[in-house]
């Protein structure tokens, strides 16, 4: 039985990264969010009208640290941006991380984090002075945090 994230070959492509913790302590909590982004694209037959969707699952992590690293998420955010075919980019896992990815903010790219928690980064007086506004230099939003 072929996989539903084969890509077919004449398809155009909708591909979506993640760049989540998958090394370290918060590792089983970053696979729980991988199986629901398979499952979802699954779920859509890996298809999303004539376009095939692909998944990689980066990890955001150094695995020499077991933590997150500011040099690889941006390392992230930056082969995210210049990839054509990356329409959605799922992540950061930590707060801190998203204000790393300043190319993102420039980019078409949607990125949705499943665990960003600090509100600066979508709501305004409730961090910096000058947040969210300062991730969103071009006046559109293509950052969405889900846990609030």
């Amino acid at each position: 039985m072929a996989s539903s994230l084969v890509l077919a070959v004449d398809s155009p492509v909708i591909k979506i990264v993640s760049s989540l913790p998958r090394t370290g302590s918060a590792n089983a909590q970053a696979q729980t969010m991988v199986n629901g982004i398979k499952m979802a694209i699954e779920e859509a037959g890996g298809k999303v009208g004539d376009f095939t969707i692909t998944y990689e699952d980066w990890d955001g992590r150094l695995a020499e640290r077991g933590q997150w690293d500011p040099a690889v998420e941006a390392a992230d955010a930056q082969k995210a941006v210049k990839d054509p075919d990356i329409m959605a980019y799922i992540g950061t896992y930590n707060s801190g991380a998203r204000n790393l990815d300043a190319d993102s903010h420039h980019a078409s790219l949607v990125m949705v984090s499943p665990a960003n928690t600090y509100p600066g980064l979508t709501k305004p007086g409730t961090g910096e002075a000058n947040e969210p506004q300062v991730y969103r230099p071009s006046g559109k939003i293509n950052y969405f945090a889900l846990c609030r």
